[in-house]
């Protein structure tokens, strides 16, 4: 299974939080995006055979989805569990505002938080890891399952299917890919950039 995060946005170069908001690629993230796509059809033969190619139905996700669905001739199937997780009011906001308006330990907390208005760690694991098992029931044993999302969705997906804890501080960078081999499930790659930046 090949986890696959979008290409950049404006937010994410601003450093803003997204969650449901809909904000599309910039123009590096559509280049990202077709590289990234470019990178999974030269390496189908070590990754595949794709059988499906799954995404969020953010725009971002959804966009970076076509682009690699045209390298690999596979139409990208939407499903907005695989969401990023919903911050409510922290989004459009940087880290600094939201510390400013919310205090420092809603920033670092690393448990149960939910943000004004939006969700918690465990709720966003618990929906994303139950989306891709239904997506897992869908491939025979052999093919890969492509998925475009998020990186805090992704970070739970690997807690949630690996059982790998500790992720929620750590960056899974856009338009990486992180790659599980199971079940039982383990991380072979996190968060790794087939091209340069």
């Amino acid at each position: 299974m090949i986890l696959i995060r979008h290409g950049r946005t404006a937010w994410n170069l601003a450093g803003r939080y997204q969650g449901w908001t809909d904000v599309p690629l910039d123009d590096v993230g559509r280049t990202q995006a077709h590289l990234l796509g470019q990178y999974l059809q030269r390496e189908a033969p070590q990754l595949g055979p794709y059988a499906l190619l799954a995404s969020s139905d953010l725009s971002r996700a959804r966009a970076t989805a076509e682009a690699i669905g045209r390298a690999v001739d596979l139409d990208p199937v939407v499903f907005s569990d695989l969401r990023e997780r919903k911050v409510g009011e922290w989004e459009g906001l940087t880290r600094e505002e939201v510390v400013k308006h919310y205090g420092e330990s809603l920033t670092c907390s690393k448990g149960e938080l939910r943000p004004p208005g939006g969700e918690t760690w465990g709720e966003v694991r618990l929906r994303v890891t139950a989306c891709i098992r239904r997506l897992l029931r869908r491939i025979r044993s052999g093919e890969s399952l492509l998925i475009v999302g998020h990186g805090g969705a992704w970070r739970m997906a690997i807690e949630g299917l690996a059982k790998k804890e500790g992720l929620v501080g750590q960056s899974v960078p856009v338009a990486s890919l992180t790659v599980l081999e199971g079940p039982p499930w383990r991380v072979l790659l996190l968060g790794r950039r087939p091209f340069g930046d």
